[in-house]
């Protein structure tokens, strides 16, 4: 009898302790794909601008991001959003495809494939033109949602 009781301990402990790992495992693949969709996201929320309604574009990027982009962005001089509004183009960003390559306990880096369509506000007979951009973004997590805390255009080489 005492040998059955100890055998079933070992069974038990092995399969509470299965389950436990298995659980870990959930928990980061949750974790990392909740920071590819959000860092899809604000990846696309950083390459749209409507100087029409400039204000709520700043606002939209300042929502997006953490840290020391989220400092530079509070300080956008008067000068830099002249330059936003004299462009007179809207864009609009889509990410083509995206992956993480590092995933640690709150931060996460992803690398994005990005196209992104402008249009022109005056001329509506003007054809939209489309650029094709990668970027390394630096994702943190910050009272339970990620932002961007770097995001940098990544050189391609054709050569």
């Amino acid at each position: 009898m005492g040998l059955l009781a100890a055998a079933l301990a070992v069974l038990v402990t092995g399969v509470l302790a299965w389950r436990g790992a298995g659980s870990d495992d959930a928990d980061r693949a949750e974790r990392r794909d909740q920071a590819l969709i959000e860092g899809r996201r604000l990846v696309e929320t950083m390459q749209t601008m409507d100087p029409s309604d400039l204000a709520a574009s700043l606002e939209r990027w300042h929502e997006a991001t953490a840290g020391v982009l989220r400092d530079q962005l509070e300080n956008v001089s008067d000068d830099d959003r002249q330059v936003l509004l004299d462009q007179q183009k809207r864009s609009e960003a889509r990410v083509v495809d995206a992956a993480l390559t590092k995933l640690g306990g709150d931060t996460a880096v992803m690398l994005a494939a990005v196209e992104v369509t402008t249009f022109g506000i005056d001329d509506a007979d003007e054809e939209p033109v489309v650029k094709r951009n990668r970027f390394a973004a630096d994702l943190v997590l910050r009272d339970g949602a990620w932002k961007l805390e770097n995001l940098q255009q990544v050189a391609v080489d054709v050569s």
